[in-house]
């Protein structure tokens, strides 16, 4: 994929998401940037090459943003993935499930993104002891239905944890 497809695949994306956005590029023609606000998160499009001067100057102008970066041979489904993943951080779950029902109970049931965060989630506890109860919690999760457990504990898709 190109530059410019990759950006529109990002645009698509965060509208489909229905988060605010502005855009920027802060090297012309070698990256853009999606400045998420409301989640702090920036969503960089890069081609690979470039990476290093564009991670160098992104991380100078938005120090103590979630950062996240895309190139031009990453998969699409993918970067919905991580950018799902990086907006929860930031509240964008419980955000959505306030404003836009439909879109929260969509993307937890129609595409499957319940069963995402939880692998996701266990994934970043690991077998780490201090998340103990958080891991038992989520692997109880995954034998139930995601009606189920919205119907016992609405909020329970709400978070991501951060990477350590």
């Amino acid at each position: 994929m190109t530059v410019d497809e990759l950006k529109t695949s990002i645009q698509i994306i965060l509208r489909t998401l229905r988060v605010d956005y502005k855009e920027t590029s802060l090297i012309k023609d070698v990256s853009f940037q999606f400045i998420v606000e409301e989640f702090g998160a920036i969503i960089s499009g890069i081609n690979r090459a470039d990476y290093k001067i564009v991670k160098d100057t992104v991380e100078l102008q938005f120090k103590d943003w979630r950062l996240s970066y895309f190139t031009t041979f990453d998969n699409v489904n993918e970067i919905k993935e991580a950018i799902v993943w990086e907006l929860m951080k930031g509240g964008y779950m419980r955000w959505v499930r306030f404003n836009y029902p439909r879109q929260f109970n969509n993307l937890i049931a129609m595409e499957g993104f319940g069963r995402k965060i939880i692998d996701q989630r266990l994934k970043l506890y690991g077998d780490k002891p201090k998340y103990r109860f958080l891991i038992e919690d989520n692997e109880d999760a995954k034998k139930s239905a995601d009606a189920y457990i919205l119907s016992i504990d609405p909020g329970f898709y709400d978070s991501m944890p951060e990477e350590e």
